[in-house]
């Protein structure tokens, strides 16, 4: 799970959603769960954006790596 997360961190920039129209930041509510015993988040909006060309460029170049290596078991 760590590595997961580490790794959306480093090539991802995660921020609260602009308002179109305003351009304001569209602020999260930190106590928007689900009522009851087996509590979630409820569904919310979040800007995802790569860091850097170069961030996307490395993440294509492992992805073509990873579809040449799990071609072996199609």
């Amino acid at each position: 799970m760590w590595r997961i997360a580490s790794k959306l961190l480093w090539a991802f920039e995660f921020a609260e959603p602009r308002d179109p129209k305003t351009g304001e930041a569209m602020h999260l509510n930190p106590e928007a769960y689900n009522p009851g015993v087996l509590q979630a988040p409820l569904p919310f909006k979040v800007s995802i954006k790569p860091r850097s060309e170069a961030h996307v460029a490395t993440i294509l170049r492992e992805h073509e790596g990873s579809l040449e290596f799990l071609s072996q078991y199609s």
